[in-house]
C-alpha cells in the first residue's frame, strides 16, 4: 500500500527534530495573588511535578512495565520512539528546556490578539521559579 501522506507522528517528529517545538498539552496556571502571598507556591508545586517524574521514571526503568509511562507516550512509535525524539526526556519542565516551544507560543499569542504584545518565556512565570534551593 502507498502511502500518500506521512503519518503525523512522523510530522510532529520531523517538526520537532527541525524547530525544537513540541505542542504543549497541558499548562498549570496559578493565581498572581496567591504567589504573591505565598512566594514558595509556585516552586513547591513545580518541585511536586519534578518528584512526580522521577517517580516515574524510576518504576519505568526499573520494570520496563510501567503502565503510567506506556499510557503516557502510547502514541510515540517504538522506533526509538521518544527516547531519541526528545533525547532521553519525554517530559521535559522548565524554560530553557522548553525554550523554543515558549518563543512560539509567545509569538502565535500575540499575532493572535491574545496578548498586546511578544512576551518572553520568563514572563510566562514567577520571578525565580527556576532558581534552585538545596537544604
Amino acid at each position: 500500500m502507498v502511502r500518500l501522506f506521512p503519518d503525523y507522528l512522523e510530522m510532529e517528529e520531523a517538526y520537532y527534530a527541525r524547530t525544537k517545538v513540541w505542542p504543549i498539552m497541558h499548562i498549570i496556571a496559578m493565581r498572581r495573588a496567591i504567589v504573591d502571598e505565598h512566594p514558595w507556591a509556585a516552586r513547591n508545586l513545580y518541585n511536586a511535578f519534578l518528584e512526580s517524574k522521577r517517580t516515574i521514571h524510576r518504576a519505568h526503568c526499573s520494570t520496563r512495565r510501567s503502565r503510567a509511562i506506556r499510557v503516557a507516550v502510547a502514541r510515540r512509535p517504538t522506533r526509538g520512539g521518544c527516547a531519541t525524539c526528545f533525547g532521553g526526556d519525554p517530559f521535559r519542565y522548565g524554560i530553557e528546556e522548553n525554550r523554543p516551544t515558549w518563543e512560539q507560543m509567545a509569538l502565535y499569542t500575540h499575532q493572535q490578539g491574545i496578548a498586546h504584545r511578544r512576551m518572553k518565556p520568563e514572563e510566562f512565570f514567577p520571578r525565580g521559579i527556576m532558581t534552585k534551593v538545596v537544604i
